[in-house]
């Protein structure tokens, strides 16, 4: 019961970064695409593009791990490594998507009156809710070692 109950939970707390990295997102997106430098918006900065588009490719994969496990788990298979997967995009991924969003709203992310603020924090505490992405990593290689 207790491992039903935790395979679980990880998947919930997986589902809810998506949600988060999702808005941090988004809000990167309409920050860019509204702040200007050099007479126009930094959205259309080749360094700003790329990492827009790598945390893009973080959200779908945290979803698609996630998706994953959430389907093993409901159809009654082994999700095991499939939540280990899941945990270690939902944290590692996480952590790259909020420090690019913090790094491209400059000083405008730091402020807490900022949603971005509060989406940040919301994502730290997941992350650390999900452990760091080297156990979820050492689980996972230990299980594949072990079949």
């Amino acid at each position: 019961m207790l491992r039903w109950l935790h395979e679980r939970l990880i998947g919930m707390v997986c589902s809810v970064q998506i949600g988060v990295t999702e808005t941090q997102l988004r809000l990167t997106a309409d920050y860019t695409s509204t702040r200007e430098q050099f007479g126009r918006p930094i959205a259309t900065f080749q360094a700003v593009t790329q990492r827009l588009a790598n945390a893009y490719i973080d959200v779908q994969a945290i979803r698609l791990a996630t998706c994953s496990a959430m389907w093993r788990l409901a159809s009654g298979l082994d999700a095991s490594e499939d939540l280990m997967v899941a945990k270690w995009f939902a944290s590692d991924g996480a952590h790259h998507i909020a420090h690019g969003a913090q790094h491209m709203h400059g000083g405008a992310g730091v402020d807490i009156e900022n949603p971005l603020h509060r989406y940040t924090l919301w994502s730290k505490h997941l992350e650390g809710t999900l452990g760091a992405g080297t156990a979820s990593l050492r689980t996972l290689g230990a299980q594949l070692a072990a079949d």
